[in-house]
């Protein structure tokens, strides 16, 4: 098969959407005492909450991040066609910002 293209200066492909919302989906959210105890707040961090009623997936864990990491950037979708027309232009904004403006090592 041919080589995939490559990414654009961005560094986000199409379908990278839908990988982050899969790994979203696929992941566990650390209990509260493993929250608790990350002491660096400086690094950026982006949360991205969905504000539709679902009881696995409650905006009270945005609240929460929000309380705990005060430097998080918070965007709250309200619907499926925000979180697909907005959503890719948030994330791709915060990861270039982010890359260009993060002071720690990682």
């Amino acid at each position: 098969p041919p080589p995939p293209p490559p990414p654009p200066e961005n560094g986000v492909l199409a379908n990278d959407f839908h990988r982050v919302m899969t790994g979203a989906l696929e992941s566990d959210f650390p209990s509260l005492k493993a929250l608790e105890s990350i002491k660096v707040r400086n690094i950026p961090m982006l949360v991205c909450g969905w504000d539709c009623n679902d009881r696995t997936h409650p905006m009270t864990t945005v609240a929460l991040l929000e309380k705990l990491f005060p430097q998080a950037q918070v965007r709250i979708a309200r619907s499926l066609d925000q979180v697909r027309k907005e959503w890719p232009v948030e994330i791709t904004h915060f990861v270039a910002n982010a890359t260009q403006n993060c002071s720690c090592n990682v």
